[in-house]
């Protein structure tokens, strides 16, 4: 699947949020901007690395869309259970997050943490 971040306008909330999967299907969303990097494009990196098929971007290959997996997994009513990736996925983001907006750590406070 081909995943394209683009960054909005700078008076912009919004970032822009592009796939297209194999089949040529495409979705497309905004993403609040936060921070340096796109909170999915953190997603992208997490998912690709750990080799998941069940999280943000694994349901979106499978043809869901943007705005549907945002819903889905960012309800008041997500059923966790049944998304074990798509949590642990979302813990690391955010980690991941708080380490760009706070600022770098040591390596070694950051393995302890």
């Amino acid at each position: 699947m081909r995943v394209r971040f683009t960054k909005g306008p700078v008076s912009s909330k919004y970032d822009l949020l592009a796939c297209t999967r194999p089949d040529g299907s495409e979705t497309r969303g905004e993403m609040p901007r936060q921070g340096i990097l796109p909170h999915d494009a953190i997603h992208f990196v997490v998912e690709q690395t750990l080799g998941w098929s069940d999280a943000f971007f694994g349901h979106i290959a499978r043809g869901a869309e943007v705005s549907q997996v945002t819903t889905r997994l960012h309800g008041k009513k997500v059923d966790w259970s049944q998304a074990t990736q798509a949590l642990q996925s979302e813990s690391l983001v955010e980690c991941l997050q708080a380490e760009q907006w706070g600022g770098a750590a040591s390596a070694e406070l950051f393995a302890q943490t």
